[in-house]
């Protein structure tokens, strides 16, 4: 009998699934979502060019922080004209936009254009008018280059253009760049105006504050921007003071420190001397520049020996402490929090950082949890994700199944024929240990004095061998088996003895039979085991009632006589060699039965819960015929369903015959005949395996 599954025991079913194929434990219920949602996309989403759009889409809404787009992903949208110089400042301006402001090629392609047809911009450095008097110094400003491709080719900008300071008039300064692609700038110029009229006057600074006497925040480089009026265009230059602590820009006037001022330091206050030159007359001005305080308390950061991968044993409570540095819990603004993920099933201290489970966690249920960790202070924020991962208490006990290892199994109710010692094997799984540490036993039950049973293997065996003439062909005990934690569960097994004919008949008429030794064995001494082990149940034209049975969840057929399983799952033809080894034609090559051989097929074969198939000797395969069937009839029990009855079996039984030594037996089922076929023919495989 089977009981309905339930969810634990679909737990349990797939655990042991899983743990045959090496699996370490359930997938979790996220898991199980994750892979739903992997697949419903895939199915969903399988384009090459909607994939793309969709990774384009979220660089885009994530300002370029998720996902890296490289050429392939543009091309898989089919944009055109796509080269590698062009990637990052394509990149660079996707992530400035919206997944709606490129949720198409054309849109895509347009971006493309403007940047492949870009002509690089120059920005004059200083005035485009510089007035001077006769005489007076010119220095060349210079300018800026920027291209959309190219970045910054400042250094490619052409200069054109002559100032004789010794000659009253307009001269005119020409700036001209081309990038790569030879497109040009616009031009710019800037006009130089030589006067001659005498300069009588000294520039003037303008106002800015008493005495030039400003201030800005800390940790910024910008500290004034110094102008002065004048009949010529000034320049500007620092001196005294603090002035090597700048740098000054002699065109604009703009001053920046070279290291940000920091309010903590100390040095709260800077001066020097700002100097304003025609080429003729100067003005100083004395400047102050004052560093106000700004809140700059740096945001937390996680201490380094900080786990945020964590393993907990079920049913625990204590999960994690978070600690960061930068974190005042005196003051409201620094406290812990969590989010996200699994963040509901969790209860977090604000100020400790201790989080704790607000259930009781059960590893058959759910084996990982997560959640976003963050740690808040004024100058900022982190976040780490913690991922908690459920450790298994051997808490449950084993429970007992089929010999699949997977049907769960409230009784054992089996047949045994009589002469056997062999009655049951015990089979369990534990969901919290493995078959190795489960120990099997006999509890109880009036017959539980008549059984022997291995501990280990769960092997129950007969004292004396059962014998159905005496009366007793019913035997019942229960059966424990326990954990190395003393988690037990029991079961009743009932073990029925089955009659057998006492004197067998044989398949092929055949009266003397020997073992392997050489012996003759007498098939009338029903007590000689070996007996009932010759070719099979039938007599030539005779029906008897053979003792098969067949898993149709595996398409395994057992022979309850020999004690072989045969595989009748498939229908499979192979060569019983390679071709390359038959062409090698030597005494080597033609037993080789390594490589995509039929030999091969079923010493790697998987089938149900076995992998030591073989391929059958020819008297194996003999002890299927059935010779009683009639003409047009399958000679094979009519349990096999997949018997090719045109085609031959091999045999793994080779010719001994010298002159056929490049020969092996096969068997066909259509007429029950042996023979010999070449080893480089191709023909069908029926598996075998000994229980």
């Amino acid at each position: 009998m089977f009981k309905m599954l339930t969810r634990k025991s679909f737990t349990i079913l797939l655990i042991a699934m899983l743990s045959s194929t090496g699996a370490i434990s359930a997938p979790t219920n996220t898991e199980i979502h994750a892979v739903l949602s992997v697949i419903t996309n895939f199915i969903l989403t399988s384009s090459p060019k909607v994939l793309a759009l969709k990774k384009v889409g979220e660089y885009a809404d994530n300002n370029g922080t998720i996902g890296t787009l490289t050429l392939t992903d543009y091309e898989d949208i089919g944009i055109i004209n796509m080269e590698s110089r062009i990637l990052d400042p394509l990149n660079a301006q996707i992530a400035l936009l919206t997944s709606s402001q490129v949720d198409s090629t054309e849109e895509i392609q347009a971006i493309v254009n403007t940047l492949i047809n870009g002509i690089p911009v120059i920005t004059l450095i200083g005035s485009d008018l510089i007035r001077l008097g006769l005489g007076s110094q010119y220095i060349e400003d210079n300018a800026t280059v920027q291209d959309s491709i190219e970045g910054d080719i400042s250094e490619d900008i052409n200069i054109t253009g002559t100032v004789d300071i010794n000659t009253e008039g307009n001269y005119t300064i020409r700036y001209n760049a081309k990038d790569e692609d030879n497109h040009s700038a616009i031009e710019r110029t800037r006009e130089i105006r030589i006067s001659a009229t005498a300069d009588t006057t000294d520039p003037t600074f303008n106002d800015l504050g008493p005495d030039y006497n400003v201030s800005v925040d800390e940790n910024q480089l910008f500290a004034i921007d110094l102008n002065a009026s004048d009949d010529y265009t000034p320049r500007y230059s620092i001196r005294d003071g603090n002035s090597s602590l700048f740098e000054i820009d002699p065109a604009t006037g703009i001053v920046t420190f070279i290291t940000a001022p920091d309010y903590e330091s100390g040095i709260i206050k800077y001066t020097f001397t700002a100097v304003a030159s025609d080429g003729v007359h100067e003005t100083t001005q004395a400047v102050t520049i004052n560093i106000n305080d700004v809140e700059d308390t740096p945001p937390p950061v996680f201490d380094p020996n900080l786990n945020f991968t964590v393993s907990v044993n079920e049913g625990n409570e204590s999960v994690i402490t978070l600690l960061a540095s930068n974190i005042d819990t005196s003051r409201n603004t620094d406290r812990y929090s969590i989010s996200d993920g699994n963040s509901t099933l969790f209860v977090i201290n604000e100020i400790t950082g201790v989080v704790i489970f607000d259930i009781s966690t059960d590893f058959e249920i759910t084996t990982t949890y997560s959640f976003l960790a963050t740690a808040t202070n004024i100058g900022g924020s982190v976040s780490q994700t913690v991922i908690v991962n459920i450790l298994n208490v051997d808490d449950e006990s084993p429970i007992f199944v089929e010999e699949d290892n997977i049907t769960v199994a409230d009784e054992y109710n089996v047949t045994v024929l009589e002469k056997n010692t062999t009655a049951i094997t015990l089979y369990a799984v534990d969901i919290d240990s493995n078959r190795s540490t489960i120990e099997f036993s006999i509890e109880d039950g009036l017959d539980k004095a008549s059984f022997n049973i291995d501990s280990s293997t769960g092997v129950v065996s007969f004292k004396i061998a059962p014998d159905y003439e005496s009366g007793k062909i019913l035997y019942r005990f229960t059966a424990v088996a326990h954990d190395e934690n003393q988690n037990e569960s029991d079961i009743p097994v009932s073990i029925n003895i089955a009659n057998i004919f006492e004197q067998l008949p044989k398949k092929t008429g055949q009266t003397i039979s020997y073992n392997e030794d050489g012996d003759i064995v007498d098939i009338n001494d029903t007590s000689d085991s070996l007996a009932l082990r010759d070719d099979g149940l039938y007599e030539l034209g005779q029906i008897y009632d053979h003792s098969y049975s067949r898993d149709p969840a595996t398409n395994i057929v057992t022979d309850d006589i020999s004690e072989l399983d045969w595989q009748d799952d498939i229908n499979i033809s192979k060569k019983w060699i390679t071709q390359a080894n038959w062409d090698l034609a030597t005494d080597e090559s033609l037993v080789d039965t390594s490589g995509d051989t039929a030999t091969t097929y079923c010493t790697t074969l998987t089938l149900g819960i076995y992998d030591d198939w073989r391929l059958p000797s020819l008297v194996e395969l003999d002890s299927l015929v059935e010779y009683h069937h009639t003409a047009g009839i399958a000679t094979i029990n009519p349990i096999f369903l997949n018997t090719i009855t045109a085609g031959s079996y091999w045999s793994a039984t080779i010719d001994v015959d010298p002159n056929t030594s490049n020969r092996t037996w096969v068997l066909r089922f259509d007429n029950a005949k042996d023979s010999r076929q070449v080893r480089n023919a191709n023909n069908y495989v029926r598996c075998v395996r000994t229980r």
